[in-house]
């Protein structure tokens, strides 16, 4: 797509400068000077930080009991037949067959640490393809950074095991799919597509399995880009186009529906939860969690900071933020309306890639608003899909005149400074860890059990898992959360446990309690046979499993 009143000249009588700015561009219809790559020096320093904070980032990262679960269970179970696992409201079937895959390897903890980083910068690799073959190397190059340096919010959800991370790499996929498929079409072979169609559907099934939001900004999105591609460019290639997205929608949900029959029938359920459409109130309360979400994955955490530099620029972000955000839906519908007013040959990958991500940005957001999911900005993990979304489309802002290019290589490079300052600053990329016990707090743990024999302990949920993955798993602490129904006593959970660890059992066990999180009273115990301080945590030995006496 040229815009308009730019004209090129024949290709035998264009200049080489013009020829080769034409070339860096693509279908950028802007002379390719130094400036417009201006901001790769700033990717380039944040990567380099990224690697220089990355353990400590990760220490914090599974200081997260929610975060440290998924390690926890994927090394103990299957340790005896028939074993159930209850996980939290997300239902991450994926993680656990990855993790069950890996198990056998050498090295296998490191495999689960740094695989979902890994994977992301796959993903990540697959959304810069994918933008080169809609705008060629420059989009490629713009989408690949801001996404590589979305901030440390972004960078911290990355590295989870059992988060939504799935379901935004899927979204990558899906978009490459339909890319490659308007691309080249029936040119590939019907074989082909065929394996393609398979493999991708069978893919995002897992992951939709793993986590329904996917339905939502994935495979509604896959329908609507190939039917609405269709209907814009009614050719035999659109078509085809709309009949592998059908096919591809349709295989994920069979994937999806026997990923759930198969992990059931093993054992593995999600906590009870009931995702409600929001009242008024509710939808207005979401409104405000939205914008405030959107903002601080754009590096926009000003609220309540003192004035200064940092913060200023952390409002900026948050202003240029919301501002892609909303240019999204408007740039694609200014998209269809010019597509459907022309009687030029359509552009097929240039109008799934804009129905696609527009849609899956809309979509994103209307479950968020409209249901019970969102509560406050503690759920900004649900909207980490927006972020892919205006990466995505960031490139095609800049073809419309040399003046928008500008302008969104400007934005860039204050989202990166801002980027580079908040990894700086941030409280996650800092040692010591800022959630749960500490390292060494772990690690005497570990040792006292060995020492005594105590394998088996009970602990609250926000203190087991991390000391479990801290320990690097030796130890087995089942979490623990307070009864309402019973005040005097405590439940397991509330959820990402294995049932059989609070079955009774020989030998000895052990209880944590942590004076700096939630104060609790433990209900009658036996007398114990050695008490331990460890920090905040005290570390009671018993002879006995007193699993009974606590639930």
């Amino acid at each position: 797509m040229v815009a308009r009143g730019i004209r090129h000249r024949p290709m035998h009588s264009e200049p080489k400068r013009a020829k080769r700015s034409r070339l860096l561009g693509r279908a950028l219809p802007i002379r390719a000077e130094w400036w417009p790559w201006s901001f790769i020096p700033l990717g380039v320093v944040y990567v380099g930080l990224t690697a220089i904070h990355l353990s400590d980032i990760l220490a914090n990262v599974y200081g997260n009991a929610d975060a440290s679960s998924a390690p926890a269970l994927g090394q103990f179970y299957a340790d005896r037949a028939g074993d159930h696992v209850v996980m939290a409201n997300l239902p991450w079937f994926s993680t656990l067959i990855f993790e069950l895959l890996t198990k056998p390897l050498p090295g296998h903890l490191q495999i689960w640490e740094l695989g979902p980083y890994l994977i992301g910068l796959l993903s990540i690799a697959l959304m810069a393809w994918t933008a080169s073959r809609v705008a060629g190397r420059w989009a490629a190059a713009l989408t690949g950074i801001v996404l590589l340096c979305a901030g440390p919010s972004v960078l911290g959800l990355m590295l989870w095991l059992n988060d939504h991370s799935t379901t935004w790499y899927s979204l990558a996929i899906l978009a490459a799919f339909l890319v490659l498929v308007a691309e080249r079409g029936p040119s590939l072979g019907w074989p082909i597509l065929a394996l393609l169609v398979l493999a991708v559907g069978a893919i995002v099934g897992i992951n939709t399995a793993s986590d329904k939001e996917l339905i939502i900004c994935g495979v509604l999105p896959l329908l609507f880009a190939g039917i609405a591609g269709w209907t814009l460019s009614p050719n035999g290639r659109s078509r085809v186009v709309m009949g592998l997205s059908i096919a591809t929608a349709a295989v994920s949900g069979i994937s999806a529906a026997a990923t759930t029959s198969i992990m059931h029938s093993a054992g593995v359920f999600l906590a009870y939860f009931e995702l409600q459409f929001a009242s008024v109130e509710v939808v207005s309360s979401n409104i405000r969690a939205w914008w405030g979400s959107i903002a601080l994955l754009g590096n926009g955490s000003f609220f309540g900071e003192a004035i200064r530099f940092s913060t200023a620029l952390a409002a900026v972000c948050a202003i240029l933020s919301l501002g892609a955000t909303f240019l999204v839906p408007r740039y694609a519908w200014r998209h269809v309306q010019s597509r459907r007013a022309s009687k030029e040959p359509g552009e097929d990958p240039l109008n799934v890639y804009v129905l696609f991500w527009a849609s899956s940005l809309v979509c994103l957001s209307a479950g968020f608003i409209l249901t019970t999911a969102a509560v406050g900005t503690s759920t900004t993990r649900y909207l980490v899909g927006v972020v892919y979304a205006v990466a995505a489309m960031l490139p095609l802002f800049a073809r419309a005149s040399v003046t928008a290019r500008a302008a969104v290589v400007a934005g860039a490079v204050v989202f990166l400074l801002n980027a580079i300052i908040a990894l700086q600053h941030s409280a996650e990329s800092k040692a010591p860890p800022a959630q749960g016990p500490s390292q060494q707090v772990a690690e005497d743990v570990a040792r006292v059990a060995l020492r005594m024999n105590a394998h088996k302990g009970y602990a609250l949920y926000y203190d087991a898992a991390p000391i479990m993955w801290r320990s690097n798993l030796e130890v087995q602490v089942a979490p623990l959360i307070g009864c309402s129904a019973t005040p005097t006593h405590v439940c397991p959970g509330p959820f990402n446990y294995l049932e059989h660890w609070y079955q009774p059992s020989a030998g000895r066990s052990f209880l944590l309690t942590d004076s700096s999180g939630a104060s609790w009273t433990p209900p009658p115990l036996e007398p114990p046979i050695a008490t331990y301080h460890f920090g905040t945590v005290t570390m009671t030995v018993y002879e006995t499993d007193i699993v009974s006496s606590l639930l």
